[in-house]
């Protein structure tokens, strides 16, 4: 891919997912909120444990979809087929020359998903793929300061000439955070400051924060996570991410 073809501009409002990945845990704080005779788990909730599969969604959608606003509106059977071509395209292969799949009816992901959320839900994937990824093993590698490093100068390349790039937060072995989120554009001093679309909040863009001087990212406090510091691993860019 061209990086022209890259530069086109994210827009956190409309290049998302209308609905979120929910938690299979109720959270207050960051924490999990544990009352007497309640185990601290969530109900009613069904669309769960999918932040890869929505963080990696909104990727392939940004980079491999064209919204055609014009057009009549397929079935939903179509275009849940169109979901699933979409979606099937490897972020790590980026074919050159091939048509964008056609998503008619529809200005951008965030309408489209919030009219048809259940054939958007039943054609992206399921849970299985974020606990089962092959990059999952990765987990076990230390992050030091040098990694870390590395991991900004990759996303800072990533992003020029791929656009938006899927990032895996993990604290391993604590499990204060273990959760996916897709950079999309990156804002400057003083420190290293990454735009985040985080599955878990669509109404909001976050920031992630790497620090020079202690080789340490640093993600916000939200009602799932503390705020801290964060280990970051690139995830689908290369077929063992």
């Amino acid at each position: 891919m061209k990086t022209s073809e890259a530069i086109r501009t994210f827009d956190a409002r409309r290049d998302v997912f209308a609905f979120a990945n929910e938690t299979v845990w109720n959270y207050q704080g960051g924490e999990v909120k544990w009352e007497r005779g309640d185990p601290g788990k969530s109900e009613g909730r069904h669309y769960t444990r999918r932040c890869f599969v929505l963080a990696r969604s909104a990727a392939q959608f940004w980079n491999f979809a064209r919204f055609a606003p014009e057009e009549p509106r397929a079935s939903p059977a179509e275009l849940g087929k169109r979901i699933r071509a979409v979606v099937a395209r490897p972020l790590w292969r980026r074919p050159r020359g091939e048509a964008r799949v056609e998503i008619p009816g529809f200005s951008d992901l965030r309408t489209a998903s919030a009219t048809e959320p259940k054939v958007f839900q039943d054609s992206l994937g399921g849970w299985g793929q974020s606990y089962f990824r092959w990059g999952n093993w990765r987990i076990v590698l230390p992050l030091g300061k040098r990694n870390q490093a590395k991991v900004v100068s990759e996303l800072r390349h990533y992003l020029a000439v791929n656009g938006p790039t899927v990032l895996w937060l993990v604290n391993f072995p604590s499990l204060t955070i273990n959760h996916a989120v897709l950079a999309v554009r990156e804002h400057g001093s003083p420190a290293a400051q990454f735009e985040v679309y985080d599955p878990n909040l669509p109404e909001e863009s976050l920031r992630l924060i790497f620090d020079e001087a202690t080789g340490r990212f640093h993600y916000p406090k939200t009602f799932y996570f503390s705020g801290g510091t964060v280990g970051v691993r690139l995830a689908y860019h290369q077929p063992w991410h």
